[in-house]
């Protein structure tokens, strides 16, 4: 979808965020609504956190570096190495 569209790698990363952000938003709100306690796991979400805050920087870092051409070949290969990964996976359940 996000190198089908022709999108720079700034809007293939900033389109990805966006949905990450909804959907692990909606994920919070369903774990609440069926009663998880989210204080069990304070340190680990709080680590969690200062680790976004990381990556989102080194990742800022770097993405501005990253010629066009090669972000989109790592891009297409991780995409395709997790596919694989998915479906040898399911395989060998």
């Amino acid at each position: 979808f996000f190198l089908r569209e022709k999108l720079g790698k700034e809007s293939v990363v900033a389109t990805k965020a966006i949905f990450q952000a909804v959907v692990h938003t909606l994920k919070i709100f369903v774990f609440v609504s069926l009663g998880f306690i989210f204080n069990q796991y304070a340190v680990l979400l709080s680590m969690m956190i200062v680790a976004v805050f990381c990556g989102s920087w080194c990742g800022k870092f770097f993405l501005g570096r990253v010629p066009e051409k090669a972000f989109q070949v790592v891009f297409k290969t991780l995409i395709t190495v997790l596919a694989l990964r998915m479906l040898f996976g399911l395989v060998g359940e």
